[in-house]
Order: C-alpha cells, then sequence, then structure tokens
C-alpha cells in the first residue's frame, strides 16, 4: 500500500509547502485563488500535482483533491500543519494492525500537546464529532466505491462556515466504514491565526444548529441541548439563551432548505 497528501489551501505559492509541510511521499495541492492551472513536480521519487481553481470553498477543494487521487490510503491536510518525518509508515502500519479498518483517525499535536486523548477505539457516531479531516487516513476505493464526497454547504467558504468533516464521518459511518482511532500522531499544529474561527459569535452558533439538523434531523432538538450544556463553560461574548436562540435559528435556516 501507499499513500498519497491531499493539501487544500488558499497560500498563493502552494510549491512552498512541499517542504514546510514536510511532504514526503505523493501528493495533490489544490490552491483556491484567482487563476486556473496546472502543474507537476518530481523530486526525490515524489510526484505533486498542483492544481489551481479560480474557486472557493474548503469542500469543493477537498472534493477537486478526491476525485484526483489514485493512492491506497489518503491523508488530508491543511496548510498549517507539519508531518512528521515517519507520517507514511506510521499510518501504513496503523492499517496493518487495525486491518479490518477502512479509516483510521490519527492524533496530531497542537502547542506541543496531544490534541485528541490518546486511546485507541472504535469510532462510532457518538464519539466521532471532535475528529477533524486532517486526522483522517481512508482507503480511496472504499470511498469511492460508496461515492461519499464533502458536503459543498459546510466548510469555510461554504454556507455555513464548519462541520464538513463531521458530515464525512458520518457518511462514512452510515456506509458501515470501520473507523478507528491511533494514539500515534502524524503531525504538528503552527501556531498561525484560524483563516475561519473567528470565536464563539452568533454565526458559530448558527452554523452549529445547521449542522445538527444535517447529522440528526429530528432528533437535532435534544442534541442542541445536550450540546449547550457539554460547552456551558465556553468563553462568549453571548449568553446561554442567545447562544440558545442561534442555534435554533441555524436549525431553522437549514430544515428551510429540505
Amino acid at each position: 500500500m501507499n499513500v498519497q497528501v491531499l493539501v487544500s489551501t488558499i497560500n498563493p505559492n502552494p510549491k512552498e509547502l512541499i517542504e514546510k509541510m514536510n511532504i514526503q511521499t505523493d501528493a495533490i495541492i489544490v490552491c483556491q485563488c484567482k487563476k486556473n492551472g496546472y502543474e507537476e513536480i518530481s523530486k526525490n521519487n515524489r510526484i505533486i500535482k498542483i492544481f489551481y481553481f479560480n474557486e472557493k470553498g474548503v469542500g469543493l477543494s477537498r472534493n477537486n483533491c478526491l476525485q484526483r487521487s489514485y493512492a491506497d490510503i489518503i491523508l488530508f491536510a491543511d496548510d498549517d500543519e507539519i508531518l512528521v518525518d515517519n507520517y507514511e509508515k506510521i499510518i501504513l502500519d496503523g492499517f496493518n494492525k487495525y486491518f479490518k479498518s477502512d479509516m483510521l483517525l490519527f492524533n496530531l499535536k497542537d502547542n506541543g500537546k496531544l490534541l485528541y486523548k490518546p486511546i485507541n477505539k472504535k469510532i462510532r457516531k457518538y464519539n466521532s464529532q471532535k475528529y477533524g479531516t486532517v486526522s483522517i487516513a481512508v482507503k480511496r476505493e472504499k470511498v469511492f466505491a460508496h461515492n461519499i464526497h464533502f458536503s459543498l454547504m459546510f466548510g469555510p467558504g461554504a454556507i455555513y462556515g464548519s462541520g464538513e468533516d463531521s458530515i464525512f464521518i458520518y457518511d462514512c459511518l452510515n456506509a458501515k466504514f470501520n473507523i478507528h482511532s491511533v494514539s500515534d500522531y502524524i503531525a504538528t499544529l503552527d501556531d498561525s491565526e484560524s483563516t475561519w474561527f473567528k470565536g464563539y459569535n452568533e454565526k458559530y452558533y448558527y452554523d452549529k444548529g445547521a449542522l445538527l439538523k444535517k447529522l440528526h434531523n429530528s432528533f437535532a432538538f435534544p442534541f442542541c441541548i445536550l450540546y449547550l450544556f457539554r460547552h456551558r463553560k465556553i468563553k462568549s461574548n453571548l449568553s446561554l439563551k442567545n447562544r440558545y436562540n442561534a442555534i435554533i435559528s441555524g436549525m431553522k435556516n437549514y430544515s428551510d432548505k429540505l
């Protein structure tokens, strides 16, 4: 088996990401910018394909990566992470260990600390929501066989500014993927400011409401209450009532589109 990294970026100079991100395998980089184009770089037995598209939306970017991928295992990545030196071996060892798995969710380091509790466990819907796309390594043919792709309505640059990762994992679980979390970390995140997260403001909770409706449909309301209870200590300028109202508004807005 081999691994291919799929990078979504708005970096105007995506070629610099090859060294910056420590890419050591074949990769596809999709750069959303103000031009359309393609170039291919061959270095140290790696083939890096760079596509330029005059468009926006992380879901669209990841889908463009996905449909052009060709490796056995694909690893989704953002331009704010630095892959560890032996990431391909770690990923392949993980799939050899959990040989029945279709997808593995790896750990990352942020400010020197592991992002997730280092526990190897079976992933089900109730414990899948904390993982981001950049944790995902998945068997490409399994994704293609079930025609799974990223939502164009959720994620940075879309109508609702986050949640495309949760929906992707949910869709894989609905397709009966065998998914496991892995304690090994494969990348570190840099300290630069997020280009999409602007704090726990009204838009954040509005988008969260739309996501809850998308994932849970008629059960969205109890999940709203559960979410607010579990995250009641989050620092926000919004009162708990205003957070609730924003979530309900997002749920209603998404329902109106169905």
